[in-house]
């Protein structure tokens, strides 16, 4: 799935961050992984900021979430 919005919110977890991600249709869960963290700067991902991302949608806590695969599926919003 390839999504493009806002962050609306973030949670930092022990290996992972969770954003809050709006776009047109509404609002979902958007999980970066260790893996994916490691090749962002993650002082950029603030509420507001229009990303790009892309990655498979997951059932996660009874929620639907996208998790990207990569640094690369999450990308700055022109």
């Amino acid at each position: 799935m390839v999504i493009s919005g806002t962050v609306s919110g973030s949670d930092n977890g022990d290996k992972n961050r969770r954003l809050s991600f709006q776009d047109a249709t509404g609002e979902i869960q958007v999980v970066l992984g260790e893996k994916v963290l490691t090749g962002l700067h993650i002082g950029q991902l603030m509420p507001g900021l229009a990303l790009t991302i892309t990655g498979p949608v997951k059932l996660l806590d009874g929620k639907l979430a996208v998790i990207p695969e990569s640094a690369s599926a999450v990308t700055l919003t022109p």
